[in-house]
């Protein structure tokens, strides 16, 4: 497997572009960052979620690992998949914050914004456990979670993790200062290449998460099933977990 790993800041992150001596760090052809169907949902809990705004409205900070698979024209993040959607979520609601009450378009800090936003005129986060997840609407965006799209339910979290956001950004007096501090924020990123015929992303995942982090059960066995049943039986699976959800919701 080939594999390359640099300090990138949340600006480079999500601009995918970084050069170091004229040589391009990032894939030049990549088009989004996709969390994939065999991650654990988002369970961020409400205080960390305030702790990790307000740690980074004191300073710019560093913020752990990143490790993407590069697939197709896509990078897969195997591991920080928790901290990179907090991050977009935030960015969002900033989007929102820059709106003035009588505009009607999108204002010179919402277009500044919007470059960390969207790539190729979509959003550069793609979940594929709840689908597209935002939504632009006139000048602001908004959660989007359709049932149907939401394979593991996770839209009530959601919907209060995006709230809980916007709750700390209205305590904060420089919205321009803090953008700027989260924006200058590091991560050390490791990039997977070109995957052996004995190795899956799916597996790097699992030996990651038993090395780093205990797994709930049933993550564990999600990650397996993506893992050793071919692509064509994916949306089986999906389908699986959707129903398992609702019976345990049922039964609840």
């Amino acid at each position: 497997m080939n594999e390359e790993s640099f300090i990138v800041t949340v600006r480079e992150l999500f601009q995918v572009s970084r050069k170091s001596k004229d040589v391009e760090l990032f894939d030049t052809d990549i088009k989004k960052f996709i969390i994939p169907m065999y991650q654990r949902e988002y369970k961020w809990t409400e205080d960390k979620v305030r702790t990790f705004i307000r740690d980074i409205n004191d300073q710019s900070k560093f913020l752990g690992n990143l490790i993407l698979y590069k697939n197709g024209d896509t990078y897969e993040i195997t591991d920080g998949q928790q901290r990179v959607t907090t991050l977009m979520l935030i960015l969002a609601a900033s989007y929102n914050h820059m709106a003035e009450d009588t505009q009607e378009d999108t204002n010179q800090e919402q277009k500044f914004l919007l470059q960390y936003i969207i790539k190729n005129h979509d959003f550069i986060l793609q979940n594929d456990t709840i689908g597209q997840f935002l939504k632009m609407n006139k000048n602001s965006i908004e959660l989007d979670i359709s049932e149907a799209a939401d394979v593991y339910s996770q839209k009530d979290i959601f919907d209060n993790t995006y709230k809980v956001v916007n709750e700390e950004l209205n305590e904060i007096s420089n919205i321009k200062g803090f953008i700027n501090r989260l924006l200058e924020c590091k991560l050390c990123l490791l990039i997977c290449k070109n995957l052996g015929e004995t190795e899956s992303v799916e597996r790097i995942f699992l030996d990651m998460n038993f090395k780093l982090q205990k797994l709930d059960v049933e993550d564990i066995f999600k990650g397996y099933c993506f893992q050793n049943y071919r692509s064509g039986f994916h949306d089986e699976l999906k389908k699986w977990r959707i129903d398992n959800n609702r019976v345990e919701t049922d039964n609840r």
